[in-house]
């Protein structure tokens, strides 16, 4: 158990609690807001290798409660900006293609560092530039960026009548192509009206294959869209999103 691993354990046991992940946040957060970056790499550095540490004070049993301790949102923010001002590209990229396998969300921060990393690595950013690939997958292998929706689109369109024209027999055209994001091992969408629709078609015409054209971007490839993955960051709510079920609408358009 290396030094940080230590001091750790001893601030553990003066407080008489174990050391969760939400410690770690803390103090790396506060590290962060003293711009003390060294301490922020050092201590974000072990607690990949660090347990949820009980206090010699407990008791023996506890000890088998030890586990592994994860990134917090405050933790993963420092630790991106100190990595940022050091220069180390390749653990930021690192960093990122851990954040779903972490059940973390992309922050600002996250996807700032990411973009200065792939420049820098000598990978063109173009705002407004680039493009997804365009597939067939099954609507209901998507999952919801957001747990709440408006029930009518930009144009004041209500949801529910445009589920019924699909029902009615209206084909589905190129206005159905849906931009979606594999984050991890999840498919989360981003045109959350669109599929709300196409999953109520499906349960309500199971005869339907379920089959839709998406544009799909792989996270982290933020060159690949740049103004895609900002969306995406402001529009999701949880790393995996939601499914039908949680789905709620709300009144309006916007």
């Amino acid at each position: 158990m290396g030094m940080c691993h230590v001091c750790l354990a001893e601030a553990a046991s003066m407080l008489g609690s174990p050391l969760e992940s939400p410690g770690y946040d803390a103090i790396l957060a506060a590290c962060s807001r003293g711009r003390a970056w060294q301490a922020v790499l050092q201590l974000s550095g072990a607690m990949s290798k660090a347990e949820v540490l009980w206090p010699s004070s407990a008791l023996p049993c506890l000890a088998s409660l030890n586990r592994p301790v994860r990134f917090g949102h405050m933790a993963c923010g420092a630790r991106f900006e100190a990595l940022t001002l050091a220069g180390l590209w390749d653990e930021v990229l690192k960093l990122l293609v851990e954040l779903p396998q972490l059940s973390l969300r992309p922050s600002s921060e996250a996807l700032k560092a990411g973009l200065a990393a792939l420049e820098q690595m000598g990978h063109k950013v173009q705002e407004g530039a680039g493009h997804g690939r365009i597939v067939q997958l099954k609507c209901d292998e998507l999952r919801f960026s957001q747990s709440s929706i408006s029930s009518r689109f930009h144009n004041g369109e209500s949801l529910r009548v445009k589920i019924a024209q699909l029902v009615a027999g209206e084909a589905l055209g190129p206005w159905f192509c849906l931009t979606v994001v594999r984050y991890g091992e999840h498919l989360l969408c981003m045109s959350n009206r669109r599929l709300y629709c196409l999953q109520s078609y499906q349960r309500l015409s199971p005869q339907w294959d379920g089959m839709v054209e998406v544009e799909l971007f792989e996270w982290p490839e933020l060159h690949s869209k740049p103004a895609v993955f900002q969306e995406f960051v402001q529009q999701l709510n949880k790393a995996e999103g939601y499914s039908f079920q949680d789905v709620t609408l709300r009144p309006g358009a916007s």
